[in-house]
């Protein structure tokens, strides 16, 4: 999902550039993507620190 997100705002900065895409739109879609991406991160985060308390990440040797 991160990447799906990452390349559909890659599209609209090109887009902008491009000049088929007014700047107030840009920074509109820009924001809902770092809104997304950071609650993503958090929730990723949360996952891996649940794994490292439960030692999942532990090899035994």
């Amino acid at each position: 999902m991160r990447e799906m997100l990452q390349h559909g705002a890659n599209e609209m900065i090109l887009r902008h550039e491009r000049g088929n895409l007014k700047k107030k739109e840009l920074d509109a879609t820009l924001h809902m993507w770092y809104i997304t991406e950071s609650e993503l991160r958090t929730k990723v985060t949360k996952i891996y620190d649940i794994a490292y308390e439960q030692r999942c990440f532990e090899t035994k040797i």
